[in-house]
């Protein structure tokens, strides 16, 4: 089971008046020259961040598992530093604190009741990170970060006729990440990006599931996030000095790329049988990193507004359990140009997805191979790296139709059955894109 994820992700959206001329009315092109950057990067900032993450959890008990999932909201603040050693480069430090309610949790029952009730939950987060980003265009900064992160975990289990363990550990570990920044207006920055922190191991206290089931239960966590932030830098100065003029693509026609991301999925699933015996849980989850192959139609209706449409391949991973089948989409765009060279864009559409699986968790859970399909959703950034040639940071959501038949064999509780699991996932990617520029 991958354990790891690189990440790649997202978006910052800002939309900053309406448009009014028509595409008779547009330049074709604009003016070309620019010959220093109006905003300046240096400096301190501070901001706030809000987002959604997915978590996958390898768990020792109740039950043995390297892909137990949970999901969550959460939300904090930032701070940090950035300091431009080129006109177009830069290096920072960051640090942050979130909030977050991502849970792990189960419910086990028989004709009695609930036997079992498990939960291990991120309560809270501190990470301090380096940062490398580089200029797409002056207002754009894309950006790789890595560091650590230290994070608090509440651990519960009810064991009906045993009693409850309940424990708190803090874990910590590596935290990596990609995103995107835009300066909205000279001092304020849009930001979207992607965080994945892998945690440390930790056996928590548990003598309740010691005595059900002659075991005690480890835990090791890892949380994968995307998150907007909205950010205030203080950094004074004159402008930066840029050497080139901005490229001015038309926006106008067909373009191909390719990409790379990172994601989460999980199923959420509910069993309830007759006798009354029950599995409820925030379900099974998987990371994985996926490369895309992009085809698309542009069209630019307005002088700033851009309308299209896209489709997606990707092909099938495998993990020590899992093996997906080959995911594709098909999606509407809008996209808005900050500027002639850099658009925002949101997106929603149509996904298709399969499941190649006999046997996860020993033969406890057996999910039959089978598609399923479901909306998607998601926004990004792309910016001109020359007349041609787009670089691009998106994020996508998905929530597809339920997972058929899938079966369930808890011994301990003698709880077996049939249930339907509803599926959700979540991705970032960078990509290239070629455009071939129809004027």
């Amino acid at each position: 089971m991958h354990r790891w994820i690189g990440a790649a992700l997202g978006a910052v959206v800002a939309i900053a008046g309406t448009e009014t001329a028509s595409a008779a009315d547009m330049p074709v092109k604009a003016p070309v020259s620019r010959v220093s950057n109006p905003y300046n990067w240096n400096g301190f900032y501070i901001g706030g961040h809000v987002g959604y993450g997915f978590g996958v959890a390898e768990t020792s008990a109740p039950v043995d598992t390297d892909f137990f999932g949970g999901r969550g909201f959460l939300g904090g603040v930032l701070g940090g530093y950035n300091y431009m050693i080129t006109p177009r480069a830069l290096i920072g430090v960051e640090g942050d604190f979130t909030w977050s309610d991502v849970t792990y949790s189960a419910l086990a029952g028989d004709g009695g009741g609930t036997v079992l009730s498990f939960s291990l939950k991120q309560k809270e987060a501190y990470s301090v990170r380096a940062r490398f980003g580089y200029l797409l265009a002056p207002e754009t900064l894309l950006y790789g970060t890595a560091g650590w992160s230290w994070s608090k975990f509440n651990y519960f289990l009810n064991v009906n006729t045993f009693g409850t363990d309940t424990d708190t550990r803090w874990l910590n570990g590596p935290q990596i990440g990609v995103g995107v920044e835009t300066m909205l207006a000279p001092g304020w920055i849009g930001r979207l990006e992607y965080l994945h922190s892998f945690y440390d191991s930790s056996s928590f206290n548990a003598p309740v599931v010691n005595a059900f089931l002659g075991t005690g239960v480890d835990a090791r966590p890892n949380v994968g996030v995307g998150r907007l932030a909205l950010i205030y830098n203080f950094g004074p100065g004159a402008p930066v000095p840029w050497q080139m003029p901005a490229p001015t693509p038309s926006w106008n026609g067909v373009y191909v790329g390719g990409g790379i991301g990172a994601g989460v999925a999980n199923a959420r699933f509910e069993l309830n049988n007759a006798p009354p015996n029950f599995i409820d849980g925030d379900g099974v989850g998987i990371p994985a990193i996926w490369p895309t192959a992009l085809l698309g139609y542009n069209w630019r209706v307005a002088q700033r507004w851009v309308i299209g449409a896209e489709g997606e391949i990707a092909p099938g991973i495998s993990t020590a359990d899992f093996s997906l089948d080959w995911t594709a989409a098909l999606r509407g765009r809008v996209g808005y140009l900050l500027t002639p060279s850099t658009m925002v864009f949101g997106s929603a559409g149509w996904l298709t997805s399969g499941i190649r699986t006999s046997s996860v968790v020993g033969g406890t859970v057996v999910i039959p191979s089978q598609r399923v399909n479901g909306a998607q959703i998601g926004g990004g950034i792309e910016t001109a790296v020359s007349e041609h040639w787009l670089a691009r940071f998106d994020y996508q959501y998905a929530f597809t139709t339920s997972l058929h038949d899938v079966t369930f064999n808890f011994t301990p509780f003698g709880t077996t059955g049939t249930v339907d699991a509803r599926a959700q996932a979540h991705c970032g990617r960078l990509a290239l894109v070629y455009l071939f520029d129809t004027r």
